[in-house]
């Protein structure tokens, strides 16, 4: 998978024969240095699918493969190679031509030390397949990508909250296995799958409310029932929160949230699964780039943590354990809820540390220019 500015010598293209210019529009925004390492953050199915459609593939350790080739080039050196061609651009049309690309390419020639002409009519003639078959497919994938990024974070913390309700009294039988279910929890977790298909369909086909984060644009198009099974999580609030561009407000809001939904007057009532979890992420994680504030939300936020630590139990635990003895003929049936005293709650705190921030701030800004100010949102 040679590069096209350093293809091999071949006999003269004539010029009549090559394309009047190239059209660098589709690769306006691609920077696939915004990459590196993203493997490690991201996983390696979501970065490699950025390359689907294309006529590389991506390695685990960073590498380009030909598709019909054995040829393999370095992610970081394809990035160059596609900043160098951009550049060429002299007149920034976002077009390029021959005239512009034999003045760019006149820097090879104290490597090559003969004739250019073979080589830089070779490389014009197969640069513009390069571009439409290789680099605008990746182009295309990584405007997907900011997307799914900008959902993430949401997704994420609504299935957290949504663990973190506590379970409704009412049963359910089911026909196949004859068990009771908590009918409403299961609603809620079917229709937060709903939520998922509704906004990866919408990436896929490049809807602007997808593309955008328009939080109301995706709610119209969840069904009804849906939407009814979902009532009890504050969805828009929790959407807009993580949109904030401002990381200190950010942080500050999470905050809030997570004392409104720690237990107050009634010890044995609210979402301490949910609480625990945003106060441990800005309590490990509070990076906005003040010093200050962030020594200050990190004290804050794990000495509230260590204050609810003992409210794990509930009313609710209770009246279920009873419940399903009873239903559970003591465990003869079935596993009965087993009794969780203050403290026993699971914490799961480092859900959000271990995989991303709720404010995707180490999520590379896959659009953004490395020579830009910031690669935050």
């Amino acid at each position: 998978m040679t590069s096209p500015v350093n293809k091999p010598s071949t006999p003269s293209v004539e010029r009549s024969a090559l394309p009047e210019s190239i059209d660098l529009k589709p690769i306006k925004d691609l920077y696939l240095e915004n990459l590196n390492g993203a493997q490690g953050l991201l996983g390696h199915e979501m970065v490699a699918d950025v390359f689907q459609g294309s006529d590389v593939s991506l390695t685990e350790d960073d590498k380009l493969k030909g598709l019909c080739s054995s040829d393999v080039v370095a992610l970081d050196k394809e990035a160059e190679t596609i900043q160098f061609i951009k550049k060429c651009d002299l007149d920034h049309d976002q077009k390029l031509d021959l005239d512009e690309f034999e003045h760019c390419t006149d820097a090879l020639k104290e490597k090559f030390k003969g004739d250019l002409a073979p080589i830089r009519s070779e490389a014009f003639g197969s640069l513009a397949e390069v571009v439409q078959e290789r680099w605008a497919p990746i182009a295309a994938n990584m405007t997907k990508l900011k997307a799914k990024l900008l959902w993430k974070p949401t997704l994420d913390v609504l299935k957290t909250y949504s663990e973190g309700i506590p379970r409704s009294l009412k049963y359910q039988k089911t026909d196949e296995t004859g068990a009771f279910v908590f009918y409403e929890h299961e609603n809620r977790k079917k229709a937060l799958e709903a939520l998922k298909k509704v906004v990866a369909e919408g990436i896929e086909k490049r809807e602007p409310w997808a593309m955008q984060g328009d939080f109301i644009g995706m709610l119209n198009r969840l069904d009804r029932a849906d939407q009814v099974a979902l009532h009890d999580i504050p969805l828009s609030e929790i959407h807009q929160i993580l949109m904030l561009p401002d990381q200190k407000e950010r942080a500050e809001k999470l905050y809030q949230l997570a004392i409104r939904e720690r237990p107050q007057q009634d010890p044995y009532w609210g979402n301490l699964y949910f609480a625990r979890s945003i106060l441990a992420y800005l309590g490990n994680r509070s990076t906005t780039g003040d010093a200050g504030f962030d020594k200050r939300m990190t004290e804050k936020a794990n000495q509230t943590r260590e204050e609810i630590l003992g409210e794990g139990g509930s009313w609710v635990n209770i009246i279920s354990v009873g419940l399903t003895n009873v239903l559970c003929l003591g465990g003869l049936l079935c596993d009965p809820t087993p009794y969780r005293s203050p403290g026993d709650a699971p914490l799961e705190y480092n859900r959000f540390d271990a995989n991303h921030d709720l404010d995707a701030s180490p999520y590379p800004d896959v659009l953004a220019s490395p020579d830009a100010d910031s690669k935050r949102r």
